[in-house]
């Protein structure tokens, strides 16, 4: 099955703070407000006009996934299957300007989904120098309460492939369109685990260590390299509590009929979180931000 989705689009937040947030993703990770207003906050790290969208709401929570689908024509057709899969529709236009066509829907196991055209990129954008030199937002790893539905949701209705699961899908990596590693990992679980942006360099995650060490601040894990994805990885945690990934050099599959879904044993537990030997720190798969719809 062919794609609807190309990559991670807009994650949109709420908070009764939107100003923090906004603040601390601009002077950790260099993002740049694109558009505010009195209950609104934008940015992004690259041509996009939008990647993380704050809206001011007295509940912390993740009110939405973004994911950018190909073309109009795929938020049409993925519309045409919520309605006969039944799903509630919670909207179906987007809050961010610049974004053709959206829909936003439960999708029964959990998360929220707005699934929408691509975002408007500003023609012309020249490289701005940021201390950690973020490319792009590029996934983000969420729960569900049901695993193996919620496989089956993502790749019947959106066309995303998997790249990796554990034996009993108590983890699994899916991909988009755009053929990188995964746009969206789902566990067990609620909420929103982590979101992650691409740097160009391991020497950028170094800079992102230093930028928090000069806060009074540390890397919540890494440095290390996942064995799903390959990527080398390191994470914090932002003002609203949730889990920020740092990574680079993610797997890119240029030609999905070569590459077959990998299979985690629970032998290969160490392996697949990190191949350099590291462990997570206590507690660090188990707390989450939860899902809310304002």
């Amino acid at each position: 099955m062919t794609s609807l989705i190309r990559q991670i689009g807009i994650l949109t937040f709420s908070s009764s703070d939107i100003d923090t947030v906004a603040n601390d993703l601009q002077q950790t990770i260099g993002l740049r407000r694109r558009a505010c207003g009195d209950n609104t906050v934008q940015l992004s790290s690259n041509a996009r006009e939008c990647e993380i969208n704050y809206v001011t709401a007295k509940e912390t929570g993740v009110v939405s996934i973004g994911l950018e689908a190909t073309d109009a024509a795929a938020v049409d057709e993925i519309m045409q299957r919520l309605r006969s899969e039944d799903l509630e529709v919670v909207r179906d236009d987007s809050t961010v300007p610049g974004v053709e066509r959206s829909v936003t829907f439960r999708t029964g196991f959990g998360p929220v989904f707005e699934v929408h055209t691509p975002v408007a990129r500003i023609n012309g954008q020249l490289h701005r120098y940021n201390p950690c030199r973020i490319a792009r937002l590029d996934h983000c790893t969420t729960r569900t309460n049901d695993p193996q539905g919620f496989h089956d949701l993502v790749t019947r209705m959106l066309g995303l492939r998997l790249s990796d699961r554990t034996e009993n899908f108590s983890n699994a990596w899916y991909r988009g369109a755009d053929g990188y590693h995964h746009l969206l990992a789902a566990g067990i679980g609620s909420g929103l685990h982590h979101y992650g942006f691409a740097a160009r360099s391991v020497i950028d995650i170094a800079d992102l260590a230093d930028t928090l060490a000069a806060k009074g601040r540390r890397l919540l894990w890494g440095p290390g390299r996942h064995g799903a994805g390959n990527n080398i990885f390191s994470y914090y945690r932002d003002p609203l509590g949730c889990i920020v990934e740092v990574s680079t050099s993610m797997e890119h599959i240029d030609v999905d009929d070569f590459r077959e879904p990998g299979i985690w044993s629970d032998n290969d537990k160490q392996d697949l979180m990190d191949l350099w030997g590291s462990t997570a720190p206590d507690g660090f798969g188990t707390k989450t931000l939860p899902y809310v719809v304002n």
